[in-house]
């Protein structure tokens, strides 16, 4: 009897037990799952507008529908850059479909202002490349938002233009300052097509101004347009210029690795005819002989055979730096190293540190060389501190030699010479560009301070046929002079 009892004692608990557990877990009969049915497609003008539904993004952009939306009023949002956010509320009832589309175009608010102004005043406003008729100082008023190129341009001056994005109720900022071309006009990649700022050689003919880079080719200017001419894009061998010579209209090319001949179609490779393919200059006598400085030897070509001379021959020195031809045919050579050799056309003469009685050391490395019409022969000296040569620009005639101080820019480091049509003497520096007839004392310089050049540093300098001067630079692009303002 105890044991039974027992047992049913142990059953009843097991059994309170469990009727209290069930009723902890279960609490009744399940509630239906509630599903949103309602949708609404959202569109915009412009579209890609960010998608907000009671202002949580619901990562869609516009045109797309939003789905699962509960009965009731729900704010839609549409982002976009540039515009004012636009909110909208709609009202779902059930599985409602519902459509949305907002212009942002046709809000007043999505509106902006430019104000353009230049300096000097009354340049022309162009919006996107059309004339807006109106000029500067002036507020471009009601622009939808978005970006626009705004130019200005004014007679005798180079237009300026920037791309500006215009917002919503807010005013954009434009002040340019038109640089004056009436006299000088400088181009550089800023500012032109000119494919380098860093300058080695000009050549001139009665069409166009070519411009040889130490680094990217040739550029061909004919008015306004630009001519990129590099290895990648033509026949040219090396973009490397060291050198630029107009024979008979066609170009001579001496670069790094190469000399060629290029006539406006058709390119002539005459590098296989040299003995070194680093050319240095090219130029032709009075007799249309082309003579060819390299490193290892003056070549010279008559237009059937090819010549070279070398130390063998009598020069002092192989590596040839300049050439220029005096009124008696007489070819003379800058060499890096030995002075200036002179060939009459039978033999050499040289000349340097030990028979120039100058009274100083300025040095046998000749940068460059030019003979005039009146018989004189002018060359410029490396400094070199090493060497303790001191540098410096001389001047040679009736077997005399004199060193000669020039005005404004530094005498020992001129980097080119160059001798007009009427016998002026133009000397580029690394400090400018001076211009003498006769007596250095009494020219003119331009220089950064002094002028719109655009780096101290001249290497060469031209005047063309129309009579516009033409300066290149090493780090600040080409510079053009017009006609009377030198």
């Amino acid at each position: 009897m105890k044991s039974f009892l027992k047992i049913l004692t142990v059953g009843i608990l097991a059994l309170y037990i469990f009727i209290s557990c069930d009723r902890e877990v279960y609490t009744g009969a399940a509630e239906p799952e509630i599903l949103y049915n309602g949708k609404i497609f959202v569109d915009s003008n412009p579209d890609s507008a960010l998608i907000y539904i009671d202002g949580k993004n619901t990562g869609f952009v516009t045109p797309d529908t939003i789905k699962g939306l509960s009965e009731g009023v729900h704010y839609v949002t549409l982002k976009k850059n540039l515009f004012k956010d636009t909110t909208l509320a709609e009202e779902i009832s059930g599985a409602e479909y519902k459509s949305l589309f907002v212009d942002f175009y046709k809000n007043p608010a999505n509106f902006g202002i430019i104000y353009v102004n230049s300096k000097p005043e009354g340049a022309a406003i162009y919006l996107n490349n059309e004339n807006t008729g109106f000029f500067t100082p002036k507020y471009l008023t009601n622009l939808l938002v978005g970006e626009y190129k705004v130019k200005c341009e004014l007679p005798l001056h180079r237009s300026d233009s920037a791309i500006v994005k215009v917002t919503y109720s807010k005013i954009q900022y434009l002040n340019f300052v038109l640089d004056d071309t009436s006299k000088w006009v400088n181009y550089n990649i800023d500012n032109s097509q000119l494919s380098s700022n860093h300058l080695s050689a000009l050549a001139v003919d009665g069409a166009s101004v070519w411009i040889g880079t130490r680094d990217r080719g040739i550029v061909r200017i004919r008015g306004d347009k630009f001519d990129i001419i590099q290895s990648t894009n033509s026949q040219l061998k090396y973009n490397f210029i060291n050198s630029l010579y107009i024979h008979n209209n066609e170009l001579y090319v001496a670069t790094s690795g190469s000399l060629q001949k290029y006539d406006g179609a058709a390119w002539t490779d005459f590098t296989p005819n040299l003995p070194d393919p680093y050319v240095t200059s090219v130029v032709f006598d009075k007799e249309d002989v082309m003579w060819i400085g390299t490193q290892k030897g003056l070549v010279r070509y008559d237009g059937k055979s090819w010549k070279v001379f070398d130390r063998t021959s009598g020069m002092s020195s192989d590596f040839v730096t300049g050439i220029a031809i005096d009124n008696f045919n007489n070819v003379w050579v800058a060499t890096n190293s030995a002075g200036i050799n002179m060939y009459d056309g039978n033999q050499w003469k040289i000349y340097d540190m030990s028979n120039m009685n100058l009274g100083a050391n300025l040095g046998n490395s000749i940068k460059d060389i030019a003979c005039d019409k009146e018989g004189y022969v002018y060359a410029a000296h490396i400094y070199n501190s090493e060497k303790g040569e001191l540098g410096g620009f001389t001047r040679f005639k009736d077997g005399v030699w004199e060193q000669l101080e020039l005005v404004g820019v530094p005498s020992n480091f001129v980097e080119s010479i160059y001798v007009d049509e009427e016998g002026n003497k133009w000397i580029g520096t690394k400090g400018g560009l001076t211009k003498f007839r006769y007596d250095p004392s009494d020219g003119f310089f331009f220089n950064t301070s002094n002028s719109k050049l655009l780096a101290s540093q001249v290497v060469d300098i031209k005047i063309a046929p129309d009579g516009n001067l033409w300066i290149a630079t090493f780090g600040g692009g080409a510079a053009k002079v017009k006609k009377g303002n030198y």
